[in-house]
C-alpha cells in the first residue's frame, strides 16, 4: 500500500512514497526495482490521476537535501513549495520511509542510531551509491 499525505502550500498537493516493488508511472505500469525509494508530488487541483497531475519524482536522498524550497517544474510558478512545506514534508518521510533508518554500507550501526535526523541525511547522501540517486 502507497504512503501518501496531502499537504497545502500555495496549492494542495499529494505527496506518495513509492518504494521497491511497488509500481510508478503512468497508471503504475512500472515498478521500481532499487532500495531506495522515491517521491512523487501530485497538484491534487487536477483529476489526472487518482492523486491529481502528476508533477516531479525524486529520489528520497535527493529530496531531503538542503532547507530551503524546491521548484518542482519550472514551467508553472505555483509548482513549488516553501521552505516550510518542504520541512513538513521531510518529517512525514522520515516517519514513513523505514530507508531512512537503515545504516548506509559502510557506516556503524551505534553512529547511525546515535546521529541527528539532519546528520542521517547528510551521511546516507555520502554513503549512498550515485546511481541511486536518478529519478526515473
Amino acid at each position: 500500500m502507497y504512503q501518501t499525505a496531502t499537504f497545502y502550500d500555495q496549492i494542495e498537493w499529494t505527496v506518495r512514497l513509492i518504494e521497491k516493488g511497488q509500481g510508478y508511472g503512468l497508471d503504475d505500469k512500472l515498478i521500481h526495482t532499487e532500495e531506495e525509494p522515491m517521491v512523487e508530488f501530485f497538484d491534487a487541483r487536477h483529476d489526472h490521476t487518482e492523486y491529481g497531475q502528476f508533477v516531479s519524482r525524486y529520489y528520497v536522498s535527493t529530496f531531503m537535501q538542503g532547507e530551503g524550497g524546491v521548484n518542482l517544474y519550472g514551467g508553472v510558478p505555483v509548482w513549488q513549495i516553501d521552505a516550510e512545506t518542504k520541512r513538513l514534508i521531510k518529517q512525514w518521510l522520515d516517519m514513513h520511509c523505514d530507508w531512512l533508518h537503515i545504516a548506509p554500507e559502510g557506516v556503524a550501526a551505534s553512529v547511525w542510531a546515535q546521529a541527528s535526523l539532519a546528520d542521517k541525511h547528510r551521511i546516507s547522501w555520502e554513503h549512498r551509491p550515485l546511481t541511486a540517486r536518478k529519478a526515473g
